[in-house]
């Protein structure tokens, strides 16, 4: 959507949603930073590679080991230049579709694997409470007219069961709801 810094190519998802709000469905959004397939250079860099080039730290990695440029690149999540990058790609977003009448929710997945959490496919590097709550302040911060609506992953990944507990009074606070991925 972003593949220059600030220039952006709405084409790509407008598409998909006048596809089906034409029929009068309602859809949903996950910005997801990390996903694991290197098919698409789309999916190799969810995270767009001038963020990385801008400085961002990351790394290729595959199944907890650095694999190299054919690898999927992993932003690190709580970089500075990430997180500018991020906050003002968010902001940007929210601008254009927050409060669209088509918009049934904005799904918090801006760390992980697939916008989960959990960094199993990559890095399988931990990031705490107060990240993840900044992630979710993010979104908090620029999409007011939406419900924003979380992974039940992104909160369980944590290992420290009172940062978890921490973080699932604190998404309740903020009037955000679960979904899960999985089938089950």
């Amino acid at each position: 959507l972003e593949p220059e810094e600030g220039k952006f190519n709405w084409d790509i998802i407008d598409d998909i949603i006048n596809k089906w709000t034409e029929k009068g469905l309602k859809i949903s959004f996950r910005i997801s930073c990390k996903e694991t397939s290197t098919d698409r250079i789309e999916q190799q860099y969810a995270t767009p590679k001038w963020v990385m080039e801008a400085g961002a730290g990351g790394d290729y990695y595959r199944n907890g080991k650095k694999v190299g440029p054919d690898g999927p690149w992993e932003p690190a999540f709580d970089d500075p230049v990430f997180l500018e990058k991020l906050e003002d790609f968010l902001k940007t977003f929210a601008a254009r579709y927050d409060g669209k009448s088509w918009l049934r929710y904005v799904d918090i997945g801006s760390i992980g694997d697939w916008g989960e959490g959990h960094t199993h496919s990559g890095s399988r590097l931990e990031y705490g409470f107060e990240l993840r709550k900044l992630h979710i302040d993010f979104h908090l911060k620029y999409f007011k007219k939406t419900q924003l609506v979380i992974s039940d992953d992104y909160v369980y990944s944590i290992r420290n069961l009172e940062d978890r507990n921490k973080l699932h009074r604190y998404i309740l606070k903020q009037g955000i709801s679960y979904r899960d991925d999985s089938p089950l």
